[in-house]
Order: structure tokens, then C-alpha cells, then sequence
């Protein structure tokens, strides 16, 4: 897609509140280390964020939630299944060089012997997976149970990005659902199994989700530096590899835009409260 025609099509769905204009990532920061001259280290993933500008997106099967991107097709609903497949059908083989009459024999073999179809689309699905990366994030900077399971209890980091400033990398999102059953698919496009797995158990509601596709499986993918707004610290972070890390952030001019604040335990109220760092 075009970076403007993204920009454009982000824009809209922020401005009707379908999307957020902002994206958090809660991150460990460092570990202790007795045998390291500092006392500790810095955790490698974090840090490759920023010096490589990239994130890294995961297949969905490596998910630590095994109920997770669980997608049954519904087989009561086998017609609109064989339509999607058919039409999956057309776009692949109108780039054959096979003769239309043969063409048509293939759409009609799916079309006669349904339950196959639902079973082919299944395998379809399973393949479609394994080549989609899915990257999680926040959707608020503040949110206490996700600075303590995601940040390391507070002594991590929290990263936001602004979607608008890298339409490109975030297009491709879709807000997560809870509910207390799986997503049932039945039809077979980009848009819907996006959909389908973008759906958790609302035991996991208090994450407030927002995930970001690839189309290119799991690995890396860059961010524009600019899309890095800003990084809070942790209420309970130790001061010397937060001052590391910002030393690694300052080494990057293409950062020094990055708004730093620090998070401290609110003594009014269960809550955070941010000052710049």
C-alpha cells in the first residue's frame, strides 16, 4: 500500500476511535548480574529495539496462551466456506496459464464436494497461519497489570509509538476482542482471519490489546525512528542501567526527539504518575 493511501486509511479509523493513535510496548529492561563489572546487564531484545529499529513479530502458534489464535471453521456454514475458497481459487489460477475450461472444472469440483472444500480450507488456514507475524501491544501508557507481568514488575520500560507517523508499519492492525468462546470463521479473507486473530479470552480483557500483522511470517520488522514518541520508565527501576540505556538512546540522533518520563507510585491513589525524567 502506498504510505499516503495508508496514512489516509489509519487517519479515518483513528478519527472514528476504531483504531488508537498511540501503541504501547512493555519491556524488561535489565537483569542482574553479579559477574558483570555494572552488576547488570541489559536485556538484548529491548535494547535491538532501539538500535535496529525494529520489533519482532511472532507466529501465532508460539503464543504463550495455548487457547490463543484457536480458529474453528464453521462447518454449518459450509456455503459461504466454498464461495471464499472459490474465489481463492480464481485469484491464484488467474495467474496459470491454464485454459478457462479447466479453470472451471476446478471451481466446480469445489463446489460439488463441500465437506472436501471445508477440509482443504482448514489446510488453507493452518498454511495461512504459519506465514502471518503478529507483534502485541498496549493501548495505554498507565496500565498497572501490564507494567507488572510485561515490564519486569515495574523495573522495565514502556515504549510508545505514534501510528500515524509510520502508516506503512501499523496499518495492518486490527484491536482485540474478549470473549468467553473462539472465534468461528467462515470466510477466508485477509480482513476476516485478522479478525479471528485478533479474539482472547476475556480473562486477558485487562491487557487492552492491539495487534499488528506481517503478511512475511515471524521476524523483524523496522519502524520508522520518528514512530517513537516516547519512553516512560519504570516506578522501580534501577538508576544505573536506566541511565545506560538512555546513553544508547542518545548515541542515535535520530531519536532525540524521544519524550523520556518516570513513572512513580501515586500516594493518593492505586495509580501512576509520570514526570519527565
Amino acid at each position: 500500500m502506498h504510505p499516503e493511501a495508508a496514512k489516509q486509511y489509519l487517519t479515518r479509523r483513528v478519527q472514528t476511535g476504531e483504531f488508537p493513535r498511540y501503541l504501547y510496548k512493555y519491556r524488561p529492561l535489565y537483569v542482574i548480574d553479579r559477574e558483570h563489572p555494572e552488576g547488570f546487564t541489559l536485556v538484548d531484545n529491548t535494547t535491538k529495539i532501539i538500535t535496529t529499529a525494529a520489533m519482532w513479530h511472532s507466529e501465532p502458534t508460539t503464543f504463550n496462551d495455548p487457547f490463543d489464535c484457536q480458529i474453528p471453521l464453521d462447518s454449518r456454514r459450509s456455503a459461504d466456506i466454498v464461495r471464499s475458497v472459490a474465489k481463492l481459487y480464481e485469484r491464484l489460477e488467474s495467474h496459470r496459464p491454464r485454459r478457462r475450461a479447466d479453470r472451471r472444472r476446478g471451481l466446480n469440483n469445489l463446489r460439488q464436494h463441500p465437506k472436501l472444500t471445508v477440509e482443504r480450507a482448514q489446510v488453507w488456514l493452518r498454511d495461512t497461519m504459519a506465514h502471518i507475524g503478529i507483534c502485541c501491544y498496549g493501548t495505554r501508557g498507565d496500565n498497572l497489570l501490564m507494567w507488572s507481568h510485561y515490564a519486569d514488575s515495574h523495573c522495565g520500560v514502556c515504549l510508545k509509538f505514534d501510528v500515524l507517523a509510520d502508516p506503512i508499519a501499523y496499518f495492518d492492525m486490527c484491536p482485540v476482542t474478549y470473549s468467553r468462546d473462539y472465534p468461528v470463521l467462515a470466510r477466508l479473507d485477509e480482513e476476516s482471519v485478522s479478525k479471528a486473530l485478533s479474539v482472547k479470552a476475556d480473562v486477558w480483557a485487562y491487557e487492552e490489546e492491539c495487534r499488528v500483522f506481517t503478511r512475511s511470517g515471524q521476524g523483524s520488522k523496522s519502524f520508522a525512528k520518528k514512530s517513537l514518541v516516547e519512553i516512560s520508565i519504570g516506578a522501580k527501576a534501577w538508576s544505573a542501567p536506566v541511565e545506560a540505556f538512555i546513553d544508547l538512546l542518545d548515541s542515535d540522533a535520530d531519536y532525540e526527539h524521544v519524550h523520556l518520563r518516570q513513572a512513580r507510585v501515586s500516594n493518593r491513589s492505586f495509580s501512576l504518575e509520570f514526570t519527565a525524567y
